[in-house]
């Protein structure tokens, strides 16, 4: 025997449970957008060189699982390739919100923890906190800030990659350098 269900009763029950949802509030994973897992693959290489060749002695990283917007402190220089000024320019614009990251790192080892984990003090692992990667429109060119440390100590830097060989390696085209203390992050 075939039981049919009226589509009104379906009506009803959907209503029901979109109101119970909404009167519990928005869960936390969804209010932050992740990165985009096909179109920002090279969001995770650019992470993932950056700290393999930055830090190559952390045996472990604890990634905090959000992105930050730290303000990208290197310029545009008049005479310098227009792709720097369209890095700069997609990294302003991704880094206006915050995206949550997953576990797409190519890293040895490593572990995704909440923010309030960058502020651990008895830890001996590497920390660190990555900013949302701007790319040139050709995706041959990238900038990104990012602190790193552990509980002795942190700093950060914003720099500009570029790819050679299927790798990210900070740009030497580029000449001019930032930095910036924890204080930063607080």
């Amino acid at each position: 025997m075939k039981v049919s269900i009226p589509a009104t009763l379906l009506l009803i029950v959907a209503s029901a449970s979109a109101q119970q949802s909404a009167a519990q509030g928005p869960s936390t994973s969804t209010e932050i957008p992740k990165l985009a897992r096909l179109q920002d693959r090279d969001s995770y290489d650019v992470y993932s060189d950056l700290l393999r060749t930055r830090k190559p002695e952390a045996p472990t990283w604890t990634i905090i699982q959000e992105t930050r917007d730290f303000a990208f402190c290197l310029k545009s220089a008049q005479n310098l390739d227009p792709s720097y000024r369209e890095v700069i320019d997609d990294y302003a614009l991704k880094n206006q919100k915050k995206f949550v990251l997953e576990k797409m790192f190519n890293l040895p080892q490593y572990t995704l923890a909440s923010p309030e984990r960058w502020f651990d003090t008895g830890t001996s692992r590497m920390f660190a906190i990555l900013s949302a990667v701007g790319f040139s429109v050709d995706r041959t060119h990238s900038g990104v800030c990012y602190m790193a440390g552990s509980a002795g100590g942190s700093s950060g830097t914003c720099l500009f990659l570029v790819k050679k060989d299927g790798k990210w390696q900070e740009d030497d085209g580029y000449r001019g350098g930032c930095g910036f203390g924890a204080a930063v992050y607080r």
